[in-house]
């Protein structure tokens, strides 16, 4: 029989009453011949509430007994949805992630999938059970429980889809599918029929909560199909899957989406001496204090000086600014923020050299300017201030026209001006 994989998220197991109609959808689809091995999330905003219990406790928790701790969530609700379907005349069994036979690596809080070794799960569908497992959880190879960072339930769904060689892989959340942009913000956002693991990737990465990057990874290196949809309403979502070689857009290159990340800055370094290595030195002190960096512009001026601009999180400004001033006393260092990242996702906008002329063109219309841009082959990033990012996000999104999207397709047309 095939092996379809359900993945229900926090929001859609938040109630008793959600998991029991969650059940009954498996059962469905149980009845019409299928296998299937149902990954589950911590019930609504457990996991949020045991991380403040542990910091309620401790200034700074133990990372293995905190995965000890949360590791709970998910547990409660595999048990749970395994009781719902036991009453609905069906036999099924839960398992947590070491008896999943997910293997990771020794990392508390954030660990990595090593290996897959779900012979239990095997086991148990050849014998005609429904498999819950407990989601954003494993087993290191010194034999702790590890946790798999926040998403973590999205990357076991899929990692179990290639192991088990799943027909389908179905993730239900609150959400009707993926969006051209935020429809809690923009009004006029469009839910996209389709749209590549590439693109999704991208998106996951710049802001879009929808998926976790990491999930994204594994989907596009297994090539797995998805099928992102709500788990309150039955109708079809979003197929995320990778672009078949030769596949066309309607009219290439389409910008599919728009996302945002917020509580951004630029930090500006003006007139380094390049004799004096201070860049290497500020880039490894920033790291070694966990300092995330985004994009990069490193100008040299005849060789001899360079202006240095980087992006990071608003949070982490001031512990930059002091290891920037301890490396470089004398130069003139500008901190801009709060800004907002703003990134257009789509394939091939790189070889179209529209797509810029119709985003300057549109923030200048209404004096939005850009601190800087960073360019794939699949997206296009300007930070903009935050208060101006509202009506930026507006403006692209109805200049790229995805509130028109093509329906047989799912991809907004572009014209050539």
């Amino acid at each position: 029989m095939p092996v379809i994989i359900h993945k229900y998220g926090g929001t859609s197991l938040g109630e008793p009453y959600l998991i029991k109609k969650n059940a009954e959808r498996v059962a469905d689809c149980a009845k019409k011949g299928n296998s299937i091995v149902v990954v589950v999330s911590a019930m609504g905003k457990s996991t949020d509430n045991l991380i403040s219990l542990a910091n309620e406790v401790s200034k700074n928790p133990n990372p293995r007994e905190l995965d000890m701790l949360i590791s709970v969530g998910e547990r409660i609700t595999m048990a749970l949805f395994a009781m719902a379907l036991n009453d609905l005349g069906l036999e099924a069994i839960s398992f947590t992630g070491s008896q999943s036979g997910i293997i990771t690596d020794t990392r508390h809080n954030n660990a990595h999938i090593i290996e897959i070794r779900a012979f239990r799960i095997k086991e148990a569908l050849e014998q005609g059970k429904i498999v819950i497992v407990a989601g954003f959880q494993g087993v290191s190879v010194e034999k702790e429980v590890t946790t798999l960072g926040r998403g973590g339930s999205d990357l076991t769904a899929i990692a179990l889809a290639a192991y088990l060689g799943a027909s389908e892989c179905d993730i239900f959340t609150d959400v009707e599918g993926v969006y051209t942009a935020d429809p809690r913000t923009v009004k006029s956002a469009r839910k996209l029929e389709k749209i590549t693991t590439d693109e999704m990737l991208e998106l996951a990465n710049l802001g879009a909560k929808v998926m976790y990057s990491r999930a994204m990874l594994l989907a596009e290196k297994y090539r797995i199909p998805i099928h992102l949809r709500s788990s309150f309403i039955d109708e079809a979502g979003t197929i995320i899957t990778q672009k078949e070689q030769g596949e066309k857009n309607m009219e290439e290159p389409a910008v599919h989406a728009i996302t945002n990340l917020d509580k951004q800055a630029m930090i500006s370094i003006y007139k380094i001496n390049n004799s004096g290595n201070y860049v290497p030195r500020i880039f490894e002190e920033l790291a070694d204090k966990d300092i995330n960096i985004d994009i990069i512009i490193h100008n040299s001026c005849k060789g001899e000086t360079s202006d240095l601009s980087f992006t990071i999180a608003e949070k982490d400004t001031t512990e930059a600014e002091k290891i920037i001033k301890q490396i470089i006393t004398s130069n003139f260092i500008c901190i801009d923020k709060p800004l907002t990242k703003i990134s257009l996702v789509g394939l091939g906008m790189s070889s179209y050299p529209g797509i810029a002329a119709i985003l300057y063109g549109t923030l200048s219309k209404v004096n939005i300017n850009t601190y800087c841009v960073a360019t794939t082959e699949i997206k296009i990033s300007i930070l903009v201030k935050e208060t101006d990012s509202q009506l930026a996000i507006e403006m692209l999104h109805r200049a790229f026209n995805l509130d028109k999207i093509e329906k047989e397709s799912g991809f907004p047309i572009i014209q050539k001006s």
